[in-house]
């Protein structure tokens, strides 16, 4: 009778044992391949939220009487990593007019005050996409009439709709915006949008010209002849994307060894604390898995040695009998490899369809118990001063979920895992035996 027919007929004869072990190895397995998932799904999601979270820095360059020209941010776009993505932005005050040079009327009811000269002025955002602007997007702006200003228009304006009601404004009317500061710097404008705030402002301190009915919003070219006097497109502040936000430091160096700029005056502030706590969040997670892996896997061997070990001397008069018919050491330990071999097949195969049920419960588990809430209050330069702190600025990020699959490649490794520690821990118990000379063993037959 050759070894694999023993090693059947043995486990069919013992079902008690081969269920007990089955379960064991059941079990080992579905918690290897659950961690190994687990692991791979926090890796997979470190590359994705480089993608989604979209990092970017900020130059503000407000203090510089000349602003940042088209050619710097050429200068800027062409530095590797750097996606090619941007949006510009100008703040000032203007005085609204109609095409008659009459001035018009803005809200002034629940301003804390109104400053001398601003009776009729507004904030005017310069912007080269207005649906990007926090206002937009955070602050519940909505477009109602019209369409939103991009990068290749020139001369037109987004007014409130309130504004341009209290006014006897509609679209494609042509107003007057003149700089408070510079009364000759004054730009013609036609109404291309209205919008509306969905939000109820916070006054609070306000002055009249930070009201929502007071805010326009123009394209970049307007705002640069607006404040600069200057035809092309001059800007004050620039928000640049990335590719890769680790790569962000380096980026803003490059930034800061372009010629021509006085960066000594401006400001340039990364946003990349989303993906930043994010990573952790995942690092952790992978930190605690990789750890519970290790102890499983320690345990494991732990726990197959002393089942192995208990079975092997429950063996001894088995053993004896095979050695007195001239049977070698080796078949014998080949006979026990094939026996927790069969075994170990069947409880992988099913730990698949265990640990597709357990893995993505067990992973989002963990994830929750690693993930908080931040909140991102500080404006930072590349210094690391606090630079500023700014409640339209603040974000929450929050990850509570991540894809967790059973893979190929994981099932693979857990398939050579689980073969290469059954082996061992088989050979590992059968040392005693092999150890002893035959003569010896048959002593211990009972």
């Amino acid at each position: 009778m050759n070894f694999l027919k023993r090693a059947y007929l043995y486990l069919v004869r013992k079902k008690v044992k081969t269920l007990f072990l089955f379960i064991t190895l059941l079990i080992i397995a579905t918690m290897l391949l659950t961690c190994i998932s687990i692991q791979t799904a926090a890796n997979n999601g470190v590359v994705n939220i480089k993608k989604s979270l979209r990092s970017y820095f900020t130059i503000n360059a407000k203090q510089l009487p000349e602003g940042l020209n088209e050619k710097i941010l050429k200068n800027i776009l062409s530095i590797d990593g750097v996606n090619g993505e941007y949006i510009l932005r100008s703040y000032t005050k203007a005085i609204y007019l109609d095409n008659n040079k009459n001035l018009l009327k803005i809200k002034t009811e629940g301003a804390a005050t109104i400053p001398l000269g601003c009776e009729n002025a507004g904030k005017i955002i310069g912007s080269s996409n207005s649906e990007k602007d926090s206002y937009f997007i955070e602050g519940g702006f909505k477009v109602i009439e019209g369409n939103h200003i991009t990068l290749d228009q020139k001369n037109v304006i987004l007014l409130h709709r309130d504004f341009a009601y209290k006014n006897g404004i509609s679209l494609g009317d042509t107003i007057v915006i003149k700089n408070l500061e510079n009364p000759e710097l004054h730009v013609e404008v036609i109404v291309q949008g209205l919008f509306m705030n969905t939000r109820e402002q916070n006054v609070g301190m306000t002055p009249s010209y930070d009201l929502y009915e007071n805010v326009a919003f123009t394209d970049i070219v307007t705002s640069s002849k607006l404040i600069f006097g200057k035809l092309n497109n001059v800007f004050q502040y620039g928000d640049i994307y990335v590719d890769n936000p680790e790569q962000l430091d380096n980026i803003i160096n490059n930034v800061e060894a372009i010629s021509g700029v006085q960066w000594e005056k401006c400001i340039l502030t990364k946003y990349d604390q989303g993906y930043q706590n994010t990573k952790r969040a995942l690092e952790t997670l992978q930190n605690i898995v990789f750890a519970t892996m290790i102890v499983v896997m320690i345990v494991s061997f732990i726990i197959l040695v002393l089942i192995l070990t208990f079975s092997v001397r429950n063996r001894m008069h088995e053993i004896g009998v095979l050695l007195s018919i001239g049977m070698s050491k080796s078949a014998i330990v080949l006979q026990q490899l094939v026996e927790i071999f069969i075994i170990t097949v069947f409880a992988l195969v099913i730990s698949y369809m265990t640990s597709f049920l357990l893995a993505e419960q067990v992973g989002n588990s963990l994830l929750a118990k690693t993930t908080k809430e931040y909140r991102v209050v500080e404006q930072k330069n590349n210094n690391n001063a606090v630079i500023e702190k700014d409640s339209e600025l603040e974000k929450e990020v929050r990850m509570s979920h991540i894809e967790v699959t059973i893979s190929e490649l994981d099932y693979l490794v857990v398939w050579i895992v689980g073969m290469a520690l059954c082996s061992i821990t088989t050979v590992f118990a059968m040392i005693p035996i092999i150890k002893m000379k035959p003569k010896n063993i048959l002593s211990q037959m009972s």
